[in-house]
């Protein structure tokens, strides 16, 4: 078993940032178009699959405000459309989980109640 030692007899002082996590971050994204009310997230780690789901929520009518690199606010009021591009689907591994198929209808609860209204008009 390999092993370091590390002398020397300073104690390490100092600050770490965490970043958020990717596929916590996906999920978080989804859940907050579940509301009407503005959802400030914060923390989001600057990745492409993030960006995409960002996007792909902006597609369906999401208002989508980048605060800065790691902040963005997003307002779920104004989704009419359910479906989203295959592009979308193809531009980030994670985000297939989150945005299945041509639709993503399976991210929420609110996605599939629009859907069953939209299906019976």
């Amino acid at each position: 078993m390999e092993q370091y030692i590390i002398k020397g007899g300073n104690p390490l002082v100092g600050d770490v940032t965490i970043s958020g996590a990717k596929n916590a971050a996906l999920g978080i994204l989804a859940a907050s178009i579940m509301t009407d009310d503005d959802v400030l997230i914060d923390n989001l780690p600057d990745v492409r699959d993030i960006n995409v789901m960002l996007e792909a929520i902006q597609e369906i009518g999401a208002r989508v405000d980048r605060i800065d690199r790691h902040t963005v606010k997003i307002n779920g009021s104004g989704i009419k459309e359910v479906s989203v591009d295959d592009e979308y689907r193809f531009q980030a591994d994670a985000t297939l989980e989150a945005v299945p198929s041509t639709s993503i209808l399976k991210v929420s609860a609110r996605w599939e109640r629009m859907y069953r209204l939209n299906a019976a008009q």
